[in-house]
């Protein structure tokens, strides 16, 4: 028995090495894929450490898409617009055979996102309004749903973006920062004494990595990649559609190939600048449409947020005080792998066997 998902559960369960680290990526719900830190048994895609097979991106993008087509179901696929889920579509409009079904899920804000690819997103269906992006009753029960979540952990980080001239600096630089936790009303910053709990916290996660760490570009894309990969990889289902059925549920880069690929090609993932973050892929969405502009100047953007009203932010996150956060009753609390799950209204009801039985000894 594992654990697929976890809220907070407070200081009986609380990994504090794992929370400081998950923090510096605002990774809510931490889960260490090295399985140094977790205190729990968690389920998790394993890192490679042999990546010598490792293949060009190209293949990793068509290879995705052909396992996603070889499930036998139809397919929908959630299109923001922005660069990870536009490789996705691509890629699975090419490889669909004429019997295949490929149904698109976006918005108004998609169509804004990459104006260009509008004209091939609408041969599959009509956008439909954002306040609907999230209702559950819309999706076809017969249909498999692809995300192009885990995209940002093979390349790098968004939190990158507010230090995009620092990328070279040596990684214990980020312990000066002043913001080094991304702030909120009780994410408060770490005092003197936590940042040099947190040196050596990371100096040990560095080490675990299968590849030579030395600046912030590398220290972030590995605590994101390492630590945020299976939120990441859930989110979408668990907080906001509450959809336990996660077999049916694909994040288009979480592949070995694509981890393998983010591995060997680390030197290649931006040329210095935040306009160039991601650049491999933005180089394959110009070969495959020509959109020189979206190559040239996309930028990474938290497509998500743009799908969220109040309500839909309760839900997800709960409600921001200066002691803590409400949780919404209804969101996932704990899920395990065997199908149990409770939210937070009964979280208290926990058995104690089970606590105990999670636990690593």
């Amino acid at each position: 028995m594992s654990i697929l998902f976890k809220g907070n559960f407070g200081e009986v369960w609380r990994e504090e090495q794992l929370t400081y680290l998950g923090k510096m990526v605002n990774c809510p719900v931490p889960i260490d894929r090295t399985n140094h830190l977790n205190k729990f048994h968690k389920n998790f895609a394993p890192i490679p450490t042999d990546f010598s097979d490792a293949q060009s991106w190209e293949y990793c993008c068509y290879t995705r898409a052909e396992q996603l087509w070889n499930i036998g179901k139809p397919i929908t696929l959630f299109w923001s617009g922005g660069i990870d889920s536009t490789v996705a579509f691509l890629t699975l409009r090419d490889t669909m055979a004429i019997t295949d079904t490929l149904h698109i899920r976006y918005t108004q804000e998609s169509i804004d996102e990459f104006p260009n690819l509008y004209e091939d997103i609408k041969m599959f269906s009509s956008p439909i309004p954002s306040n609907n992006f999230f209702d559950l009753s819309a999706l076809d029960p017969d249909h498999v749903f692809v995300t192009g979540e885990c995209g940002d952990q093979v390349f790098g980080s968004d939190v990158l973006e507010k230090h995009a001239d620092e990328l070279n600096e040596t990684w214990d630089s980020v312990l000066n920062w002043d913001i080094l936790w991304p702030s909120n009303k009780i994410n408060k910053q770490p005092d003197e004494n936590i940042r040099l709990k947190m040196y050596e916290v990371i100096e040990k996660h560095i080490d675990r990595c299968p590849i030579k760490l030395e600046n912030v570009f590398d220290l972030l894309w590995w605590i994101n990649f390492s630590i945020k990969w299976e939120y990441v990889n859930r989110r979408i289902f668990v907080l906001f559609y509450k959809n336990i059925n996660l077999h049916k549920n694909y994040s288009f880069f979480n592949t070995q190939d694509f981890q393998k690929w983010s591995l060997a090609n680390h030197s290649i993932k931006h040329k210095n600048t935040w306009m160039t973050y991601k650049q491999p892929a933005k180089d394959f969405i110009k070969t495959v449409t020509g959109d020189i502009e979206y190559q040239r100047s996309k930028l990474k953007e938290a497509s998500l947020q743009k799908l969220m009203n109040d309500d839909l932010r309760e839900a997800r996150w709960g409600v921001s005080t200066e002691t803590g956060y409400t949780h919404h009753k209804d969101k996932i609390f704990l899920l395990l792998d065997d199908g149990r799950f409770w939210k937070y209204k009964n979280s208290d009801k926990i058995p104690n066997e089970v606590v105990e039985e999670l636990r690593i000894v």
